[in-house]
């Protein structure tokens, strides 16, 4: 009789033997159903990623895993990230995710091409697949090259307790002054300070990026809701623009109180890949190290002058940025919209 290794050897070949079949029933399902592509994408990448040798994908992320904790021991002991090869460990990540949605495109025969969503959908399943494994370990790295930044921009939030939205340049319509006869009343966007608060929990590139624009959905959402019927009414009147969504987000940043926001940040750009870069997620990365920059100029002596100077040259680079590309002028919108819905 067959031994229970046998049994074993010879269920790895019949599937491996299968994998041709329902890779390319896969790809069928794929052209069929492109509407559905995220959950088809996650689904079959998720099984052919973890299937060690039983698929040509399928040892890829655990080799590059244990390759690359063991280039971090000696960064993380030595605790010296100032090197070109700390710098090289750090964006080997990317690059590999590259590397690998690449080759996915290849072997599936340019499957990107049957959606705009599927390479999306292939990104987020990659990190889903992938960060898990390396955490806590990559995020160390940042933690340590960025913990004087980390310090400083904390020491300085810590410095405005009662700040609000005013000091910051912010227009009076979008104050959200609560009612002093409501003891329960909460200060203002506080949705989006807890929403900015989840950022260290999220454990791969994707989620940051959809937490810090989740925070500025919630900012349009605590306007809408704030003015009830007068924002149904004259929604274009309460539209929080571009120029508006900058102090209010940075007036979000300090409040959420974060300890580690440099490190966070830097991660987020460090992981994200030129597809991402000139869309929403893409944008509100940008917001969030414009709002650690204004962050970091704050004076107490003049709270307002500073941060409003600072604001107006940042506010001014976005506006030149836009003319010049036009990439970026829909994410407001797409996030006002987003909360609209």
């Amino acid at each position: 009789s067959a031994t229970p290794a046998s049994r074993a050897a010879a269920t790895a070949a019949r599937r491996k033997q299968a994998l041709p079949d329902l890779d390319q029933m896969w790809l069928s399902q794929l052209r069929a159903y492109p509407a559905e592509c995220h959950v088809l994408v996650a689904g079959h990448l998720n099984l052919i990623l973890t299937m060690g040798e039983s698929h040509r994908f399928g040892q890829l992320v655990p080799r590059f895993v244990a390759g690359l904790q063991a280039r971090c021991k000696p960064l993380l002991k030595s605790r010296r990230l100032d090197s070109p090869d700390a710098d090289a460990v750090m964006r080997s990540v990317n690059e590999f995710v590259q590397n690998l949605l690449g080759a996915l495109d290849s072997y599936y025969e340019n499957f990107f091409a049957i959606d705009d969503n599927v390479e999306p959908a292939c990104l987020k399943t990659v990190e889903d697949v992938l960060f898990p494994r390396l955490s806590p370990t990559f995020m160390e790295l940042f933690r340590i090259k960025f913990r004087a930044d980390d310090l400083e921009i904390a020491r300085k939030i810590q410095a405005f307790p009662t700040l609000g939205p005013g000091h910051l340049g912010v227009m009076p319509t979008f104050w959200l002054i609560p009612d002093a006869c409501n003891d329960n009343a909460t200060p203002p966007y506080h949705k989006a300070i807890l929403k900015m608060q989840q950022l260290p929990f999220q454990q791969t590139p994707w989620r940051k990026r959809e937490c810090l624009v989740d925070v500025a959905r919630a900012i349009h959402q605590s306007v809408k809701e704030y003015y009830g019927a007068a924002y149904t009414a004259n929604p274009s009147h309460y539209f929080v623009g571009g120029d508006d969504m900058l102090p209010i987000y940075i007036y979000v940043v300090i409040k959420a109180g974060l300890t580690n926001y440099m490190s966070e940040t830097q991660f987020i750009d460090y992981c994200t890949p030129e597809l991402l870069r000139n869309g929403e997620a893409g944008y509100y990365l940008v917001t969030l190290f414009n709002s650690l920059t204004v962050v970091s100029t704050l004076s107490q002596s003049n709270i307002e002058r500073s941060a409003t100077e600072a604001i107006s040259k940042l506010q001014k680079e976005r506006r030149e940025l836009e003319l010049r590309t036009s990439i970026t002028s829909s994410a407001v919108s797409d996030a006002s919209d987003s909360a609209d819905a």
